[in-house]
């Protein structure tokens, strides 16, 4: 059975994140072969810290990286960074839903 939190607003708002995610995926992923890395960051938060180009450069086609803090068991992806090969499964992963959904 699906716990009861996460029916209504808290599904409704996952959802409407993934679709954005998508959405921003598809304006970007024709062109990705003059990105060498993406950045998703939420629009509605101010970062106080740099960001460490250094570990971008380090990261492999399949890596990503996100913030250490705020993870509740999970990850923050309030600020996502990665190669084009990896954002593109990070921000497609509203398709999936259909996989999860008929597993539980």
């Amino acid at each position: 059975a699906i716990d009861e939190r996460y029916n209504g607003p808290n599904l409704r708002n996952l959802l409407r994140q993934l679709e954005s995610l998508r959405r921003v995926t598809q304006l970007w992923e024709l062109d990705r072969k003059n990105i060498d890395f993406i950045l998703y960051l939420r629009p509605d938060l101010s970062f106080l810290d740099d960001l460490n180009i250094t570990t971008l450069f380090n990261l492999g086609a399949t890596q990503f990286m996100t913030p250490y803090w705020g993870q509740y068991t999970g990850l923050n992806d309030r600020l996502v960074a990665g190669r084009p090969r990896t954002a593109i499964r990070f921000g497609n992963r509203l398709d999936l839903t259909w996989y999860y959904a008929s597993n539980i």
